[in-house]
């Protein structure tokens, strides 16, 4: 399935998430009478699902201009675990709705790019660092849990294939703390260190495929 998303996480810095994917799907339907039916449905993709934004930050006047942090998450792959309800209005068309369990892999990165000066000072808090991009960075990887809803229909060409639409939500949970160590040099006393945290990773799916139907 070839398909696009968009949605939001990583905090104030992060303003937007959005790529897109491709995998594939497999399940088991019921019909239990004739316009109802239930299944399970499972699914992988792989995916180019990122985004990057700004935030600024200011550490006292010792700062000529505003420094600021530059946040990115990339979704790299994802994979859902559903039960499915089904309508039936016509023999060749279901109208469906679904839910369950969603998974994904999620790298995140922070960087501070200074334009203050190496040392900072001010009011007890300070930074050693020189001036310019990737003044400190730090990041993460890992996989995460939560959960997915939505809906679609599927409509059958022939006996064996049919076509589908569908529409998920996906919600993996709450982000990561990641600790940002700033650069020095010997002569200078330790790096200083900053905390940056995401909130949840979240965003919609639109998809579309093609299955085939084991008799």
């Amino acid at each position: 399935m070839i398909t696009g998303a968009t949605g939001a996480g990583g905090g104030g810095a992060l303003t937007a998430i959005a790529g897109g994917f491709g995998g594939f799907e497999g399940g088991y339907n019921w019909q239990f009478n004739h316009q109802w039916l239930a299944g399970v449905e499972t699914d992988f993709d792989w995916s180019h699902i990122d985004g990057t934004g700004t935030s600024n930050f200011i550490l006292g006047s010792g700062l000529p201009a505003p420094s600021n942090f530059t946040a990115s998450q990339n979704i790299r792959w994802f994979g859902t675990v559903r039960a499915r309800l089904g309508y039936l209005p016509a023999d060749n068309l279901v109208v469906y709705g679904t839910g369950g369990f969603a998974y994904g892999r999620i790298d995140e990165n922070v960087a501070l790019n200074s334009q203050g000066t190496p040392n900072v000072n001010n009011g007890g808090n300070s930074y050693f660092c020189f001036t310019g991009p990737n003044c400190a960075v730090g990041g993460s990887s890992r996989t995460a849990t939560g959960w997915t809803a939505g809906g679609g229909f599927e409509y059958a060409l022939w006996k064996n294939i049919s076509v589908k639409a569908e529409y998920l939500y996906l919600n993996l949970g709450g982000g990561d703390n990641i600790n940002l160590v700033l650069q020095s040099i010997p002569t200078l006393p330790p790096p200083s260190s900053f905390t940056a945290s995401f909130t949840r990773t979240e965003f919609h799916t639109v998809r579309a495929g093609l299955n085939w139907k084991f008799n």
